[in-house]
């Protein structure tokens, strides 16, 4: 509060407009990292950590969208192995140790319809 008014509001679900707020006030010199720490009950990691990301990286360190990321090992050819081993109704722990990927890779690869699980 600046002289007993609010100098912002949202929602209490909000943590990303909570995160930036605090990183906000912090970077134009309003408080220090231990009055949002105090204040709010947050930890010491959490307020230099946001504080550091809006000065990197701006309003979109907060509110752009997730990165999104892609599995550059499941290539064509490696599905195509992965099939065969399925159709013979192998585990995805056994082809996934073999292949040298993780069991969700597989299955994650299953639900986006680039593999087929084998019917029993």
């Amino acid at each position: 509060m600046l002289s007993g008014v609010p100098i912002y509001s949202h929602s209490e679900e909000d943590i990303k407009m909570f995160r930036y707020v605090t990183s906000n006030i912090l970077l134009r010199g309003l408080c220090k990292n231990r009055d949002i720490e105090r204040v709010f009950g947050v930890s010491s990691q959490s307020v230099k950590r946001f504080k550091k990301i809006l000065a990197e990286r701006g309003t979109n360190g907060f509110f752009a969208d997730a990165r999104k990321g892609t599995c550059y090992k499941l290539i064509p050819k490696v599905l195509e192995r992965i099939q065969i081993e399925l159709n013979k109704g192998r585990t995805y722990s056994s082809i996934a140790k073999e292949e040298g990927i993780s069991e969700g890779s597989i299955r994650h690869a299953i639900k986006l319809g680039k593999l087929i699980k084998k019917k029993q």
